[in-house]
């Protein structure tokens, strides 16, 4: 049989471990959040970038458009 120390300091122990269980899911919890926020960043730059290269594109061709147009103008 154990003493009243020993078994106060097993339920410390106890306390103690239980503890770092719960921070180390409320650690797991974060790091979730955060992996899912910056892959919210991830996909928004993605989306952005896909953008910027079809607007790219378009500018592109409207640039085409005016130096063809310029040099059919400046050959007349």
């Amino acid at each position: 049989m154990m003493d009243l120390e020993t078994t106060n300091y097993i339920l410390r122990l106890q306390e103690a471990i239980l503890s770092l269980q719960k921070e180390s899911a409320a650690h797991a919890r974060q790091s979730v959040e955060v992996w899912r926020a910056l892959n919210q960043q991830l996909e928004l730059a993605r989306t952005q970038t896909m953008y910027y290269q079809e607007l790219q594109a378009q500018l592109n061709l409207v640039l085409l458009f005016v130096t063809t147009k310029l040099s059919t103008t400046c050959l007349l």
